[in-house]
């Protein structure tokens, strides 16, 4: 962190595990599943590959993430929510949420979309298992309604999932050229 507030208040305190502008999104992405972290940099895709492992780093250091290394060839890495990122997640990042929620309701900005959210609530209508459920075919394909085609995947390294399926034929265009 650029900024290390030295006050012996508490507020302070907070700010200096908080207070950057990734450590509380981090908490939400792991917040209700440990994420691999070729997910986390798809999903941070945003953000440089070296911030955002600096900013796991931090957030491992000061107890809100736990960092899990399989000893799998090749090496799989999982980030996991501990107990006192939940409470920093929960009094915090969901109290930010609704209070950006409000600022750009305000300013009449459209509200982000979210493809899993979206092909989620696909899922749950057909009465079908959740997105991270190994039944589903490898190469089965869902449409979220913002038109990007995700194409479910399974390997035995990091489980199954949906993935983009510009990215999945990025993946298989690189397979063959090796």
């Amino acid at each position: 962190m650029s900024i290390v507030h030295r006050l012996p208040h508490p507020l302070a305190q907070a700010l200096n595990v908080l207070g950057d502008r990734t450590t509380l999104l981090l908490l939400g992405a792991c917040y209700e599943e440990r994420r691999r972290l070729s997910e986390l940099h798809f999903m941070f895709r945003d953000i440089s590959r070296g911030a955002l492992d600096t900013a796991l780093r931090h957030a491992c250091e000061h107890g809100l993430l736990e960092r899990r290394r399989f000893n799998e060839s090749p090496p799989r890495v999982m980030y996991e929510v501990t107990h006192l990122g939940r409470e920093a997640f929960l009094t915090v990042g969901f109290e930010m949420s609704r209070f950006g929620e409000m600022l750009m309701r305000d300013r009449g900005d459209e509200l982000p979309h979210n493809c899993e959210r979206a092909l989620e609530a696909q899922l749950a209508e057909a009465g079908s298992p959740d997105l991270k459920h190994p039944t589903w075919q490898t190469g089965t394909t869902l449409e979220c309604p913002c038109g990007r085609v995700y194409v479910h995947i399974c390997n035995e390294v990091e489980g199954c999932g949906w993935e983009p399926i510009e990215q999945v034929t990025g993946m298989l265009r690189e397979a063959l050229v090796t």
